[in-house]
């Protein structure tokens, strides 16, 4: 190995705790090849525009002495590098210190410096996370047929001075040291890969796509208005197939739903609305992507889910159908007739269930499931258990309609959750939701595609020039965009879509775990608090009659016992909601922490911190909640197959080159992306078809 890059290697591998390496390599057929990408690569590496075509968290702009931004984006000796966090206001400021220019290594060695842009330049405060004792050196190498890229991180000593500017880069861009190098690597990983496959030849072809656009003189072949799981799914789908594509996201952040964020106390992360994700992991198209290339790793607690009951006990939801159903008693033959058969073949029907109305793949096995789900949750239970715990149980489940557990077709929630448990598990991933998103996002990136976030779109027309347009919003929404390009009969018809019932949600930052009276509640990463069937359907139909619950039905997750990188060590988060009328602005608060410690007393006595959302909040956050419904619409037996409105193909919206791609299609709300993939195989269809044959 060349001399310098190897005493920088040796360097950090001697002092590990402050030190980070990345790096790719690649071996060609010949050293011409080899010479070839390593020029390339060294001309790229100077280049400012680079960087920002190959990042995935951070932009980059290069300044000058004096502080300003200059047109000229070749690095030097002496410039500065402003960097621009995802998901951060602030920015970090590094400095050039050296270029090593040699026949086979090239090196650009840079360190935290200060802010050259501030009024009142002292450069004394370091505008960054690290100090300036730290440096990081973009090592090129070429070796006969072999070339590598390494980014080195030498003496990442966390920046504490406290000065305001420090300070707010520190709470706004990492918890801690740990948390910034989790985010570093990522980047510099994706980095130098990215790098080196677009030097290589190997990155998306480009030219490709340029003919494709260019064919109706267009800027992008797809633009995509939302970034949730849908919107993403989506644009995979359209991105795999050599399109271009652009995402455009009103909030600062992508995700949708899939977001996380310090809502109580520093270092406490909880996720903003969805967290506990089967149907991600069940997802039959997010099963095709290489998501754990991009960071995604599911946790699975040792249950799925609890359900403690007030003598003491819990019911619990296991892997296996016949463990979950030796502990129903009477009911043990009862829920094996229900779930046993369905269960064993869900990966045959989840391509079918997750779909819109169609001659099904699987039709015996979909009849099967037909007949039991098209049902409602009582005439179920009544059915098939006659004991507390097995009703209790498929009641919880069912709830998660939000429909009256006397209307149909609330039983198909039900059944599908206990059927994602049996083969999948209620897994989530490690650090948060947010990092569903992150390695949809990172994926989608590496296809080249393309994103814009902090982009509120109004009207339509401000959109950049496009094919298609697919819209990852509810019909709401769409009307406003884009309601002057929709024919008065079909608006007319989505001003009729129904929205569901909203949710009050609460996080808990706590000193410990739950203190559950049932300890086996302990194993379950979810848990359902509501007691016994009855008392459950009883609180669904009052929110949907626009009456408050006193006994809310409370859904919890308790992340933290599963995954201790969510709070500092020894403590824990918990994560609840429960259901209340559309756009009720009523503090739940008391009724939610009554349910609470009616299964685990004492339990405010462990609350540190806690942080609450009513419907308008969530309906703020993201204006896909319309008056806090989460699911995209109700998920009505008339709506069900027909949202947004009753049509052959639902995701076609009858104006030019217009779709719907959000969960107020089929199938409906939850993080799995198949309305997004149902939408953009309809694009593909009627679009693309002749481009692309």
């Amino acid at each position: 190995m060349i001399n310098k890059t190897k005493d920088l290697l040796n360097q950090a591998k001697q002092n590990e705790n402050e030190s980070s390496i990345s790096s790719a390599d690649k071996i060609f057929a010949d050293e011409a090849k080899a010479a070839q990408v390593f020029s390339t690569l060294k001309t790229k590496l100077q280049n400012i525009n680079e960087w920002n075509a190959h990042s995935l968290m951070s932009s980059y702009a290069l300044f000058d002495e004096t502080g300003r931004e200059i047109d000229e984006k070749r690095l030097y000796v002496g410039a500065f590098i402003r960097i621009s966090l995802t998901a951060s206001h602030k920015y970090d400021w590094i400095r050039i210190i050296d270029i090593y220019d040699a026949p086979d290594e090239f090196i650009v060695t840079v360190k935290p410096t200060f802010d050259p842009t501030a009024g009142n330049v002292d450069n004394s405060v370091i505008s960054h996370f690290f100090t300036d004792e730290s440096n990081n050196n973009f090592c090129l190498l070429k070796k006969d047929k072999k070339v590598a890229f390494y980014v080195i991180g030498l003496n990442e000593k966390q920046n504490t001075s406290e000065t305001e500017n420090t300070l707010d880069a520190i709470r706004n861009v990492a918890v801690n040291v740990a948390t910034y190098l989790g985010m570093q690597k990522s980047e510099w990983e994706k980095f130098c890969h990215h790098f080196l496959e677009d030097a290589a030849g190997q990155h998306t072809d480009k030219t490709t796509l340029e003919k494709k656009t260019k064919v109706e003189n267009y800027q992008y072949d797809a633009v995509i208005v939302g970034s949730g799981p849908n919107g993403l799914a989506a644009a995979i789908c359209l991105a795999q197939e050599g399109l271009s594509v652009l995402i455009v996201e009103a909030a600062n952040e992508i995700g949708g739903g899939m977001r996380s964020a310090e809502l109580t106390l520093p270092g406490f992360t909880h996720d903003v609305c969805s967290a506990i994700h089967p149907l991600t992991i069940a997802s039959p198209f997010f099963q095709t992507l290489p998501l754990d290339k991009f960071g995604l790793e599911f946790i699975q607690p040792d249950a799925s889910l609890a359900h403690p009951l007030d003598d003491g006990t819990a019911v619990i939801l296991e892997k296996s159908v016949a463990e979950t159903a030796r502990n129903l008693g009477a009911d043990n033959d009862g829920y094996k007739k229900l779930v046993e058969i369905l269960a064993k073949n869900f990966d045959a029907i989840a391509p079918d269930i997750l779909a819109p109305l169609r001659i099904p793949s699987n039709p015996f096995l979909m009849l099967g499931f037909g007949l039991k789900g098209f049902n409602s949750a009582k005439n179920i239970a009544d059915n098939y258990f006659s004991e507390t715990r097995a009703r209790a149980m498929f009641a919880g489940n069912a709830a998660h309609s939000m429909l009256p557990l006397e209307d149909t077709p609330s039983a198909a929630f039900g059944l599908v959750l206990l059927l994602t448990a049996h083969s999948v598990g209620w897994g989530f991933p490690k650090g948060g939701a947010q990092y569903i998103a992150f390695a949809l996002r990172d994926y989608f990136i590496s296809l080249g595609g393309k994103l814009e976030t902090g982009n509120r779109i109004e009207n339509i027309d401000d959109l950049p020039s496009s094919k298609t347009v697919l819209f990852d919003l509810t019909p709401r929404q769409i009307i406003r965009i884009a309601g002057h390009h929709l024919p008065d009969a079909y608006r007319k018809r989505l001003e009729t879509f129904k929205y569901g019932s909203g949710v009050f949600k609460m996080d808990f930052a706590l000193s410990e775990p739950i203190p559950w009276k049932a300890q086996e509640c302990l194993q379950a990463g979810t848990v359902h608090l509501g007691g016994t069937f009855e008392e459950i359907a009883r609180s669904e139909r009052q929110h949907n009659e626009g009456k408050i619950s006193e006994k809310p039905f409370v859904l919890l997750a308790q992340h933290t016992l599963f995954d201790p990188t969510r709070a500092p060590e020894g403590k824990h988060t918990a994560w609840a909601y429960c259901h209340v009328p559309n756009g009720s602005t009523a503090d739940m608060t008391t009724q939610i922490e009554n349910q609470i410690e009616r299964f685990a007393p004492g339990f405010r006595d462990i609350i540190l911190a806690k942080s609450v959302k009513n419907t308008a909040d969530l309906e703020n956050y993201n204006a896909n909640n319309v008056g806090g419904d989460i699911n995209g619409g109700a998920g009505i037996a008339s709506q069900i197959f027909t949202r947004p409105v009753a049509k052959i193909n639902p995701y076609i919206i009858p104006s030019k080159g217009l779709y719907i791609c959000s969960a107020s299609t089929p199938p409906g709300g939850g993080v799995h992306g198949m309305c997004g993939f149902h939408a953009a195989k309809t694009v593909l269809e009627k679009e693309f078809s002749e481009v692309l044959s």
